[in-house]
């Protein structure tokens, strides 16, 4: 579901930007998106999902010239309780929603 929701967005909305030549991607992925995490495996391959479909339009859109900018959003761990029970590290720890919102 993950990723589902990013390839049927751009799938709606990309040969109306293609023939515009113009508009904006953005994707929220996850920083669990560029790196593996233990029991995270289908949260992370939704979010590697994300990223690299994201990574490969990006590059698409050069290829054909078209000014069409893709965006990847890669936030770390939330607090908004979807996480609860896991640590943060010392580098990084959990982000305030209502500061990133």
């Amino acid at each position: 579901m993950n990723f589902e929701s990013h390839l049927w967005l751009i799938r709606d909305f990309i040969e109306a930007m293609k023939k515009k030549n113009t508009g904006q991607i953005v994707s929220v992925a996850s920083m669990a998106g560029l790196a593996g995490n233990a029991y995270m495996s289908d949260y992370c391959a939704s979010k590697f999902a994300a990223v690299g479909m994201n990574e490969a339009l990006r590059i698409e859109m050069k290829y054909l010239n078209k000014k069409i900018v893709c965006t990847t959003i890669c936030p770390y761990i939330i607090n908004t309780g979807m996480f609860e029970g896991a640590r943060a590290s010392i580098i990084f720890p959990f982000l305030n929603q209502d500061y990133v919102v």
